[in-house]
């Protein structure tokens, strides 16, 4: 199955989750490209998948931003 980015934006189509758990015939949202080395694909990924995945990027952006205001 290939899956394209829905025409609105946020709202979730049937698929594969392709982060961790992939569940098949799930309700997927796009979560976007991802590269690997020279190999780049679209992410697709169910809310119970995403969910911590946010929270890392968010851990890591917060993370930077401490690094920043501290900087000389």
């Amino acid at each position: 199955m290939t899956l394209g980015v829905p025409a609105e934006p946020g709202r979730p189509v049937t698929g594969m989750c392709r982060l961790w758990c992939g569940g098949t015939a799930v309700p997927v949202w796009w979560a976007g490209h991802v590269r690997f080395g020279a190999a780049a694909a679209g992410l697709w990924a169910c809310r119970p998948c995403l969910e911590p995945l946010a929270r890392m990027v968010r851990a890591a952006a917060d993370a930077e931003e401490r690094a920043r205001r501290l900087a000389p």
